[in-house]
């Protein structure tokens, strides 16, 4: 579960996507996301994130891999708690509905869902790797495709 650690004030927040959602039943949208897309084996999971914050998170499995999308709230102060995770479950929601619209049609589950899937370690590849991305060297921009010259 990714998220800042740099403590916000409401102003600050309200600025954020998703602060002022209206959204009424996330849980009941993300259940109709996976009936939509065959997806029978699924897990809500509310827990507290990596830096002690509540959080909430969607485990599922579709072509016979598990799958974690989460995210933990955001350390805001004057923000009510019930705010702050109808913040990070609409966010959630929203991830994984263009996950799985974009898998349905474009992609294969695997390219899409990649950083969210569960290793044997029981984190997720991204979790798994975070900690050594600035080790990787940036190459910049390169070309991938030679257009020709008119």
């Amino acid at each position: 579960m990714a998220s800042t650690n740099k403590e916000m004030n409401r102003t600050e927040w309200n600025k954020t996507p998703y602060s002022s959602t209206e959204a009424k039943d996330t849980i009941r949208d993300i259940d109709r996301l996976f009936t939509k897309y065959g997806i029978k084996q699924h897990q809500i999971i509310s827990s507290n994130g990596p830096h002690g914050r509540p959080g909430f998170a969607i485990q599922f499995v579709t072509r016979d891999k598990t799958y974690l999308i989460g995210l933990e709230t955001l350390p805001v102060r004057g923000v009510n708690e019930s705010s702050l995770m109808a913040q990070i479950k609409r966010a959630v929601y929203f991830q994984l509905k263009v996950a799985l619209e974009a898998c349905s049609v474009f992609f294969s589950p695997e390219e899409i869902l990649f950083p969210f899937l569960v290793l044997p370690s029981g984190q997720t590849f991204y979790q798994t790797v975070e900690p050594h991305l600035d080790k990787l060297p940036s190459e910049g921009l390169k070309p991938l495709l030679q257009l020709p010259k008119e």
